[in-house]
């Protein structure tokens, strides 16, 4: 009698936990680095979309682009959506905002997917990667249109830009 030999299909082999739902209670609080900065700001005037290194930001007119340093000596464009804006920088002069925001993050240790506010599809995050929730200058979870504001951090984009709450 031959034996039969149990192959997964490829979707079976590339299917990664799903953390959209994760719970974030006990993880982590950190204030943002950038409570000293300020960045300049603008408001979209027309839905556009802004290519990142990890994926596309499919911004809607209302929302906001922050222009914040790069590694290079220049600026990186970072989409951010009109309410959690709102709730996350304060204007300080013209054109100039300055962020005042707390995020939950957990590290997680294998390779996950979500699915944040800016993507209809499931976003990949790498093993070793934090998980994070975005809330507001009140420590409150940032929720649009039913959805978390969630979204993944490697851990050096940790370490340069938050500092544990005490």
């Amino acid at each position: 009698m031959k034996k039969e030999r149990h192959v997964a299909h490829p979707e079976a082999i590339q299917a990664k936990p799903d953390l959209t739902n994760f719970d974030f209670n006990g993880a982590s609080l950190l204030r943002s680095k950038a409570s000293s900065q300020s960045y300049h700001a603008e408001q979209l005037q027309a839905d556009e979309v802004i290519v990142r290194s990890w994926g596309r930001q499919e911004m809607k007119k209302g929302d906001w682009v922050v222009y914040k340093p790069d590694s290079k000596g220049g600026y990186k464009r970072s989409g951010v959506k009109k309410e959690a804006f709102e709730r996350t920088y304060i204007k300080l002069s013209s054109g100039e905002y300055q962020k005042q925001t707390y995020i939950r993050a957990c590290r997680i240790d294998f390779d996950y997917t979500f699915v944040g506010v800016d993507s209809e599809k499931p976003e990949h995050a790498p093993a070793g990667s934090y998980i994070v929730l975005n809330c507001d200058r009140h420590q409150n979870p940032i929720i649009i249109n039913g959805r978390r504001d969630i979204f993944f951090y490697r851990e050096e984009d940790i370490v340069q830009n938050f500092e544990r709450v005490k």
